[in-house]
Protein backbone atom coordinates (compact mmCIF):
# COMPACT_ATOMS: atom_id res chain seq x y z
CA UNK A 1 0.00 0.00 0.00
CA UNK A 2 1.27 3.26 -0.98
CA UNK A 3 1.82 6.01 1.72
CA UNK A 4 -0.89 8.79 2.50
CA UNK A 5 -0.12 12.47 0.85
CA UNK A 6 -1.84 15.24 -0.44
CA UNK A 7 -0.16 17.26 -3.27
CA UNK A 8 -1.57 20.97 -4.09
CA UNK A 9 -0.40 22.53 -7.78
CA UNK A 10 -1.28 25.77 -8.56
CA UNK A 11 -4.52 25.81 -6.20
CA UNK A 12 -7.02 28.71 -6.68
CA UNK A 13 -10.62 28.52 -4.97
CA UNK A 14 -13.10 31.10 -5.01
CA UNK A 15 -16.40 31.90 -3.43
CA UNK A 16 -19.05 33.53 -5.08
CA UNK A 17 -20.90 36.26 -3.18
CA UNK A 18 -25.18 35.95 -3.65
CA UNK A 19 -26.80 39.06 -2.74
CA UNK A 20 -23.41 41.58 -2.98
CA UNK A 21 -25.58 43.91 -5.20
CA UNK A 22 -27.32 44.81 -2.21
CA UNK A 23 -24.41 46.37 -0.65
CA UNK A 24 -23.98 50.38 -0.36
CA UNK A 25 -20.90 51.52 -2.40
CA UNK A 26 -18.75 52.70 0.68
CA UNK A 27 -19.54 49.29 2.22
CA UNK A 28 -17.99 47.64 -1.15
CA UNK A 29 -15.00 50.06 -1.07
CA UNK A 30 -13.88 49.50 2.19
CA UNK A 31 -14.24 45.61 1.64
CA UNK A 32 -11.94 45.54 -1.57
CA UNK A 33 -9.91 48.39 0.68
CA UNK A 34 -9.53 45.83 3.88
CA UNK A 35 -9.48 42.41 2.33
CA UNK A 36 -7.93 43.02 -1.36
CA UNK A 37 -9.29 39.68 -2.04
CA UNK A 38 -12.79 40.86 -3.73
CA UNK A 39 -12.67 39.84 -7.32
CA UNK A 40 -15.79 40.66 -10.19
CA UNK A 41 -15.61 38.09 -13.01
CA UNK A 42 -17.05 38.76 -16.44
CA UNK A 43 -20.90 37.68 -15.84
CA UNK A 44 -20.29 40.30 -12.95
CA UNK A 45 -20.33 38.52 -9.88
CA UNK A 46 -18.75 39.14 -6.98
CA UNK A 47 -16.07 36.48 -5.88
CA UNK A 48 -13.76 35.95 -2.80
CA UNK A 49 -10.66 34.73 -3.70
CA UNK A 50 -10.02 32.43 -0.41
CA UNK A 51 -6.50 30.92 -2.19
CA UNK A 52 -4.42 32.55 -4.37
CA UNK A 53 -1.76 30.30 -6.52
CA UNK A 54 -0.98 27.73 -3.31
CA UNK A 55 1.58 24.70 -4.30
CA UNK A 56 2.21 22.24 -1.22
CA UNK A 57 3.08 18.63 -0.70
CA UNK A 58 2.05 16.71 2.82
CA UNK A 59 3.45 13.10 3.21
CA UNK A 60 2.27 10.70 5.62
CA UNK A 61 4.02 11.55 9.00
CA UNK A 62 4.03 15.20 7.59
CA UNK A 63 2.66 17.81 10.59
CA UNK A 64 1.72 21.43 9.55
CA UNK A 65 0.58 24.31 11.17
CA UNK A 66 -1.24 27.50 9.65
CA UNK A 67 -1.44 30.68 11.07
CA UNK A 68 -3.09 33.88 9.60
CA UNK A 69 -5.73 36.70 10.24
CA UNK A 70 -9.59 35.97 10.46
CA UNK A 71 -10.78 35.83 6.37
CA UNK A 72 -6.80 34.89 5.68
CA UNK A 73 -7.79 31.14 3.64
CA UNK A 74 -6.35 29.13 7.03
CA UNK A 75 -10.34 27.01 7.00
CA UNK A 76 -10.38 27.60 3.17
CA UNK A 77 -7.41 25.40 3.20
CA UNK A 78 -8.21 22.66 5.29
CA UNK A 79 -11.42 22.12 3.58
CA UNK A 80 -9.62 21.59 0.42
CA UNK A 81 -7.16 19.48 2.44
CA UNK A 82 -10.03 17.23 3.78
CA UNK A 83 -11.80 16.82 0.45
CA UNK A 84 -14.47 18.99 1.34
CA UNK A 85 -14.38 21.29 -1.42
CA UNK A 86 -12.80 21.28 -4.96
CA UNK A 87 -10.44 24.13 -5.95
CA UNK A 88 -11.85 26.87 -8.98
CA UNK A 89 -8.14 26.32 -10.83
CA UNK A 90 -5.45 23.56 -10.13
CA UNK A 91 -5.29 20.11 -9.41
CA UNK A 92 -5.24 18.38 -5.91
CA UNK A 93 -3.83 14.69 -5.90
CA UNK A 94 -4.76 12.68 -2.72
CA UNK A 95 -3.28 8.98 -2.56
CA UNK A 96 -4.00 7.10 0.32
CA UNK A 97 -7.45 8.01 2.53
CA UNK A 98 -7.22 10.64 4.49
CA UNK A 99 -10.01 12.36 6.89
CA UNK A 100 -10.89 15.51 8.59
CA UNK A 101 -10.66 16.08 12.37
CA UNK A 102 -12.79 19.14 11.91
CA UNK A 103 -15.52 18.02 14.18
CA UNK A 104 -14.13 15.04 16.34
CA UNK A 105 -17.50 14.78 17.91
CA UNK A 106 -19.03 13.78 14.34
CA UNK A 107 -20.45 10.10 15.09
CA UNK A 108 -19.78 9.86 18.46
CA UNK A 109 -22.05 8.38 20.93
CA UNK A 110 -22.05 11.05 24.31
CA UNK A 111 -23.74 7.99 26.61
CA UNK A 112 -21.15 5.46 25.51
CA UNK A 113 -17.75 4.38 26.53
CA UNK A 114 -14.28 5.78 25.05
CA UNK A 115 -13.50 2.17 23.89
CA UNK A 116 -17.24 1.89 22.35
CA UNK A 117 -16.50 5.24 20.53
CA UNK A 118 -13.47 4.55 18.95
CA UNK A 119 -14.84 1.33 17.04
CA UNK A 120 -18.07 3.78 16.38
CA UNK A 121 -15.84 6.69 14.78
CA UNK A 122 -13.58 3.48 12.84
CA UNK A 123 -17.07 2.43 11.41
CA UNK A 124 -18.28 5.89 10.19
CA UNK A 125 -14.93 6.49 8.37
CA UNK A 126 -15.59 2.52 7.01
CA UNK A 127 -13.04 0.91 8.00
CA UNK A 128 -13.98 -2.91 9.14
CA UNK A 129 -13.97 -3.94 13.07
CA UNK A 130 -10.35 -5.76 12.69
CA UNK A 131 -8.68 -2.89 11.30
CA UNK A 132 -9.96 -0.88 13.70
CA UNK A 133 -9.13 -2.96 16.80
CA UNK A 134 -5.61 -3.34 15.23
CA UNK A 135 -5.12 0.44 15.57
CA UNK A 136 -6.88 0.54 19.10
CA UNK A 137 -3.61 1.09 20.76
CA UNK A 138 -2.54 3.86 18.58
CA UNK A 139 -5.57 5.56 18.58
CA UNK A 140 -5.15 5.34 22.94
CA UNK A 141 -2.04 6.58 23.13
CA UNK A 142 -2.97 9.45 20.37
CA UNK A 143 -6.20 10.44 22.65
CA UNK A 144 -3.85 11.04 25.55
CA UNK A 145 -6.67 9.20 27.45
CA UNK A 146 -6.21 6.29 30.21
CA UNK A 147 -7.61 2.98 29.88
CA UNK A 148 -10.02 4.45 33.54
CA UNK A 149 -11.18 7.46 31.24
CA UNK A 150 -11.91 5.60 28.61
CA UNK A 151 -13.82 3.20 30.05
CA UNK A 152 -16.24 6.20 31.20
CA UNK A 153 -18.92 7.17 28.74
CA UNK A 154 -17.45 10.36 26.71
CA UNK A 155 -19.69 13.03 28.02
CA UNK A 156 -17.85 12.64 31.47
Amino acid sequence: MQPTSIKLDDVWLEYPIYGAGARSLRQTIVSMATAGRLARRLDGTQQVEALKGVSLEIHEGDRIGLIGSNGAGKTSLLRLLAGAMWPSRGNVRRVGMTSSLFDVYLGMNFEASGWDNIILRGLFLGLPVREIRAHTEEIVTFSGLTREQLARPVRT
